[in-house]
């Protein structure tokens, strides 16, 4: 009967290839099988004479990502080869580097509309090189909501809401990525304070607060400028900063540039289809009561 050997792969790793060997014949006797890698000698294994075995190698020491020729050897007692069989074998490839690169996160200070006397809206994006987890939005170092996401561009929002009005809160937002790496951003941002009285105008007026038209008045220095500081209140108000207005004086001129300070500011918050004045330029009691009507819209 003939010899037969077999070598075959079992196993294998970064490093090490394990190795299964059979050798049977119909009457010869063999000792002891020896183990070669690329022609090398490795090592070798003995066992009690028989005509039937199974036996097993480890290679070690070697390259990831590499192939090899591995061979083995059946020897009888007088050290006859009797029978060889080879392969070729590989190593694994070793895994990718841990990823360590935090997520770029993006979170600004909220403002204008965003606040209110009770809630703020804050709003973050982040893209990470490997894939983004989730968002943690934070209330004074306590966690309000987690957004999870995914893919390797993501926004989130929440709304944080039941505040107190003009208290100033810590804002922060955490990203996470797959990998549990994390960024973080902190801001600051104070809620409003109540919604400041509709304003009225006091001299040459109606009963609901409007200039009348074709009235022989005048506008006040006093009550012009009392008008640019609620129109700053509503700025606040609104979660904007305040502006510096021109002072009217008593019995001044009112300058052009003056009605346009607060046709602009109030513009800011809501449109007034009105144009900035210029010189010589006519300002009517519709004009003053445009500015009132879009103020008191807020």
């Amino acid at each position: 009967m003939a010899i037969i050997v077999s070598l075959s792969e079992a196993s294998t790793s970064e490093t090490q290839i394990y190795v299964r060997s059979t050798f049977s014949s119909g009457g010869t006797q063999a000792v002891r099988a020896k183990f070669y890698k690329s022609g090398s000698y490795q090592g070798d294994k003995t066992f009690s004479a028989t005509t039937s075995t199974t036996q097993y190698f480890l290679y070690t020491g070697l390259s990831a990502s590499t192939s090899y020729s591995l061979s083995v050897q059946y020897l009888d007692a007088t050290s006859n080869v009797l029978g060889s069989d080879s392969i070729t074998s590989s190593t694994d490839n070793p895994p990718p580097p841990p990823d360590t690169t935090s997520p770029s996160l993006n979170f600004s200070t909220p403002t204008g509309s965003s606040i209110t006397s009770t809630s703020i809206y804050a709003y973050a994006s982040a893209t990470d090189n490997v894939g983004m987890s989730y968002f943690q939005f934070l209330l004074n170092g306590v966690n309000q909501s987690t957004v999870y996401v995914s893919g390797t561009s993501a926004s989130a929002n929440y709304t944080y809401t039941g505040l107190t009005e003009g208290v100033e809160y810590t804002l922060k937002v955490t990203t996470v990525d797959t990998s549990s790496n994390s960024t973080s951003i902190t801001r600051y941002a104070t809620t409003l304070t109540g919604r400041p009285a509709d304003w009225l105008w006091t001299t040459a007026n109606d009963v609901n607060g409007n200039k009348i038209a074709g009235a022989d008045y005048r506008m006040g220095n006093n009550e012009w400028n009392d008008f640019t500081t609620i129109i700053n209140e509503f700025l606040v108000y609104k979660g904007f900063g305040t502006t510096t207005f021109t002072q009217a004086i008593f019995d001044g001129t009112f300058y052009a540039t003056r009605f346009n300070e607060a046709k602009n500011a109030i513009g800011g918050m809501n449109t007034t289809g009105i144009t900035n004045r210029i010189t010589n330029d006519d300002v009517n009691a519709y004009l003053f009561n445009t500015l009132k009507t879009k103020l008191n819209e807020l």
